[in-house]
């Protein structure tokens, strides 16, 4: 799997947008100030853990690919 990062309004709802490096979350960071104000984290993915079969880890990795930004 791609590692992802998330935009979270502090006090607001779940973040729902996968970015899918650092500076593409930052940057819809900055439009959220902008636009709506208050304060917004950067949620980085480490790793994913499911249950099947019993505790799988599956580590996420780096990726610097800018291409799929949607803004």
């Amino acid at each position: 799997m791609e590692k992802y990062w998330y935009v979270y309004k502090r006090w607001g709802g779940p973040p729902s947008f996968k970015h899918p490096d650092y500076n593409s979350a930052v940057r819809e960071a900055e439009r959220l100030v902008d636009a709506h104000g208050g304060e917004y984290e950067i949620l980085e993915s480490v790793a994913l853990v499911s249950s099947a079969p019993k505790y799988l880890i599956r580590h996420f990795k780096e990726t610097n690919d800018d291409s799929s930004i949607p803004f």
